[in-house]
Formats: C-alpha cells, sequence, structure tokens
C-alpha cells in the first residue's frame, strides 16, 4: 500500500530501509516534456515514488511490495539523496533513460538504476506491449 510521506523524519526512515534492502524500484512523475522529446534537460519531477519488497508472500509466491510517494523537495534531503547517487544500492525503473534524465534535472546524480523495460525486451523478445499496464497482464 503506497502512502505520501511529506515529512523530513519520514524521508530518514525511509532511507535506512532502502539501504538496508539494497534494491528497490523507483519512478518519477514529471512534467514540462512535450510529446516526442527528449527528456534531457526538459523534464522536471512533480513527484517520485518508491517500492520496497517485503518478507510476505502473495499466494502465488511473489513477494508483496509496499509503496511511498515523495514531493520533488525529498530528493534534496541528505541522506535520501545520498541513497539515490550511491551507484551500489539498485534502483529499478521501467524506462529508467527518462527517470534518470528527469532526476538530473532535479540536481540529482541517479546512479545504479537498471531499466527494467529493456530486461523484459531481453527476457521476453517479441512480445506486444511492453509498457507496465500491458506486460503485467502477460508478464505477470
Amino acid at each position: 500500500m503506497a502512502r505520501y510521506l511529506d515529512k523530513p523524519e519520514q524521508w530518514d526512515k525511509l532511507a535506512d530501509a532502502l539501504i538496508k534492502a539494497g534494491e528497490f524500484g523507483y519512478d518519477t512523475e514529471t512534467y514540462n516534456q512535450p510529446d516526442r522529446t527528449s527528456p534531457q534537460w526538459r523534464a522536471r519531477v512533480h513527484c517520485w515514488s518508491v517500492g520496497l519488497l517485503t518478507d510476505q508472500r502473495n499466494p502465488r509466491g511473489f513477494r508483496v511490495a509496499t509503496g511511498a510517494v515523495l514531493p520533488v523537495i525529498a530528493m534534496q534531503g541528505h541522506r535520501l539523496r545520498a541513497v539515490l547517487e550511491q551507484p551500489s544500492i539498485r534502483k529499478w525503473a521501467h524506462n529508467a533513460p527518462h527517470d534518470i534524465h528527469a532526476t538530473r534535472n532535479e540536481g540529482v546524480d541517479l546512479q545504479g538504476c537498471q531499466d527494467s523495460l529493456q530486461w523484459l525486451r531481453v527476457a521476453c523478445p517479441g512480445r506486444p506491449g511492453y509498457g507496465l499496464k500491458e506486460a503485467e497482464r502477460w508478464a505477470l
């Protein structure tokens, strides 16, 4: 269940959990990027989110995830910024180049980010629809 974390003390607790996990899902919600243009130098982050796997399993055996949504200012917090810029902590983003550019446009150098979109295309070539909405139907 996702929740909105708008207080700096919540950000420090989240940073601890992300460091402990060593990897997490990452996504940005952006604006200022016209259709069919690169996010480089344009896309700005409105808010961003993380997804973290828990030890709980669903009936199919997959680990259940929990999520948090944060305001863009949370990227500038010392602890969360350090997590985002730490290459040894793996971040998973679907269409990572967009998220990397948008995050850099906010002055944060996102490191250790893997593109789940490209991994999905390699693992399952020739499928129609690699977007999250489409892939969740045929891949999960």
